[in-house]
């Protein structure tokens, strides 16, 4: 499947795996991929977040504070974590949003689309706190 991403995808996806450990979290999840998309720094998708004045220095404190806030306790490895069950999700949902939308590949609008569309994960509660929805960001594509 990872053949379907965008470079910039898979970027965010390793950065994403990067801040879970950093953060010494037992999965990657969904804030992750909010946290490895800002890392990432230079898509489309951040365009459409600045653009509706959100503040990404914000999500990116909000997304560490839910990490560390998460239960379960730390733990530290130095191998790839797994994905948790609402990060899974999220990705292969975002598949699914490319194909929508007629893309070849999945690119990170997809992701934040797929995020935003499904709210029962932990970056879409972090996104409605800056009142952007499925549909202000689809109207941000446009």
């Amino acid at each position: 499947m990872r053949e379907n991403f965008s470079v910039q995808v898979r970027e965010i996806l390793s950065f994403a795996s990067e801040e879970a450990l950093r953060l010494e979290d037992r999965t990657l999840d969904t804030e992750h991929l909010l946290l490895g998309l800002i890392r990432q720094g230079n898509n489309q998708a951040l365009d459409i977040l600045k653009k509706a004045n959100i503040d990404l220095q914000q999500v990116w404190q909000e997304a560490e504070t839910v990490s560390l806030l998460q239960s379960g306790g730390r733990v530290r490895t130095d191998f790839r974590l797994p994905l948790s069950r609402q990060a899974e999700k999220v990705i292969n949902r975002s598949v699914r949003e490319a194909r929508s939308m007629q893309a070849t590949q999945v690119e990170p609008q997809h992701l934040i689309l797929s995020l935003l569309k499904h709210k029962r994960n932990k970056g879409a509660r972090i996104l409605s706190h800056f009142r952007i929805s499925y549909e202000d960001f689809m109207k941000g594509l446009q």
